[in-house]
């Protein structure tokens, strides 16, 4: 009777024979292929492509143990609710948008903006974000979660009468432009928990969400810093973040989401 190393090693040879190779798959790969899940769940309720979502995802997984989660740009809502599966759905979730479009983009937010607002027909464009809430208020039920609002409207007027009933662990703002980015900065980042986590989506790409992040950062007393993470993601930590434990690697914070899992 054939033992079983002798079928692995009879497969193995049967494998290599035809040009294939067998290998164990390692364990540490578990949390990637769980984003990678998420993301196939979601992308057609995101605009963000496979390698920045399960960056967005693998950040997120690092936020603190206790507060709410608050994303100001929302479209279908497709990032929001694979943040809640890492994050469970015992958080409060926030989804600011106005879901009637973008404001218009002014000098000040760069020729790229003003290209892009002029370009309707763009593959980027995306209707300039009109959308339905019942799109979002699908994603965030798919995701398992039920503390979770959305809140209708531009930011100026839903963020003046708004208080978040926790610090905010999570706090991802994807508005594009400085006035927008301005607004939620001024009226959300003071809430943010102590080594709470702010994703700053759009910063590599718009010149005023850039510089409205420069600004308020400027203007801040306490410590924030910007930093990179992998797959093109900025995002700002407030106070001084311990990467000894956290880690500053997607590696790292896969780890970290494969913990959160359970």
């Amino acid at each position: 009777m054939m033992t079983l190393s002798s079928v692995k090693r009879l497969v193995r040879a049967s494998f290599n024979a035809i040009g294939l190779e067998v290998s164990r798959v390692s364990r540490s790969r578990a949390p990637h292929t769980r984003f990678e899940m998420i993301y196939e769940k979601y992308k057609d309720s995101t605009m963000l492509g496979r390698e920045q979502y399960i960056a967005n995802l693998a950040l997120a997984a690092t936020a603190p143990a206790h507060g709410c989660v608050i994303e100001c740009g929302v479209w279908k809502g497709g990032t929001c609710a694979g943040m809640a599966e890492i994050l469970g759905p015992q958080r409060e979730y926030f989804l600011f948008d106005s879901f009637q479009g973008h404001v218009d983009p002014q000098p000040i937010d760069g020729p790229a903006a003003l290209a892009w607002k002029a370009d309707t027909n763009g593959p980027w464009y995306f209707n300039n974000a009109i959308v339905g809430t019942e799109h979002a208020d699908a994603a965030m039920r798919k995701s398992g979660a039920t503390r979770y609002q959305l809140v209708k409207g531009y930011f100026e007027e839903t963020l003046a009468k708004f208080e978040p009933p926790s610090p905010i662990a999570v706090l991802r703002i994807d508005c594009d432009w400085h006035a927008s980015a301005m607004t939620c900065l001024r009226a959300l980042f003071p809430y943010l928990a102590d080594d709470g986590i702010m994703i700053a989506d759009g910063y590599p790409d718009w010149d005023g969400y850039a510089r409205a992040i420069h600004e308020y950062l400027a203007s801040y007393e306490g410590m924030a810093r910007i930093k990179q993470f992998e797959g093109g993601l900025y995002y700002v930590v407030k106070g001084e973040r311990d990467w000894s434990t956290a880690g500053n690697g997607v590696f790292a914070a896969r780890q970290n989401g494969n913990a959160a899992e359970g």
